[in-house]
């Protein structure tokens, strides 16, 4: 098995090959950041970076940072963004 030479992969066809980014949404992501960086306290600011950086945080604790954060959340009128559940 020989690999292709990436020259004669369509784009069209292959999704991995790029993305786009939706400026609205980033601008909203940032936000979001910076308010829980302002608003999060020391007891949850160890695990949230830990959770940010896939190291993994036990279940019950990733759900105590979870709610700090959309209680953060929610108290700045945001009511949508990544930890928000559908």
């Amino acid at each position: 098995m020989q690999p292709i030479d990436i020259d004669s992969v369509r784009q069209e066809g292959e999704t991995n090959m790029f993305f786009t980014v939706d400026m609205t949404e980033n601008l909203s992501n940032k936000e979001i950041i910076r308010i829980i960086d302002r608003e999060l306290g020391m007891s949850y600011r160890k695990d949230y970076l830990r959770m940010v950086d896939g190291v993994y945080v036990s279940k019950a604790r990733r759900d105590e940072v979870k709610e700090e954060i959309l209680r953060i959340l929610k108290e700045n009128g945001v009511e949508e963004g990544p930890f928000h559940q559908e």
